[in-house]
């Protein structure tokens, strides 16, 4: 029972069985699994359940016919990597923040980019609604000094 968790309340005189403790902690109340169908590019190819993840997702703006890839702020653990039915696309379900799938299912377009897990806290996850480029992201100037670029 080394390093499990309970998975739900357990109160006093209830039996114990397995079922009772998982490996992983339970969703918090603004956490969320989101899953995306993506096609070989959009992945790396040797992702990897544990992996940390950021995603980058396209947004159409259909009145001038342009759009525009923003980094989204979060940090993302990959919780699961399935290929589909098809055989052509991969399964890819993040556990992130409760934003994060919305953002992603507002999206024309997502990738996902591998990151190292110590990079979640190098970023600045308070982004203020219409502050960049689209929901939830941090543009590339501040991406870059968080990365201590120029």
């Amino acid at each position: 029972l080394l390093g499990m968790v309970a998975a739900v309340d357990i109160a006093a005189g209830v039996p114990f069985t397995r079922s009772l403790v998982s490996r992983e902690a339970p969703l918090g109340p603004d956490e969320a699994l989101t899953s995306m169908a993506l096609e070989p590019g959009q992945v790396p190819p040797d992702l990897a359940p544990g992996d940390s993840v950021r995603i980058v997702v396209t947004f159409s703006t259909e009145a001038i016919g342009a759009s525009e890839a923003s980094l989204l702020a979060a940090t993302a653990a990959v919780w699961s990597v399935d290929l589909s039915p098809d055989g052509i696309s991969v399964i890819v379900t993040v556990r992130g923040p409760l934003s994060l799938s919305t953002d992603v299912a507002a999206a024309t377009s997502v990738r996902l980019a591998r990151v190292d897990q110590s990079s979640d806290a190098d970023v600045d996850t308070d982004v203020e609604a219409g502050g960049g480029p689209g929901p939830g992201a941090v543009d590339a100037e501040a991406d870059a000094e968080l990365d201590g670029g120029s």
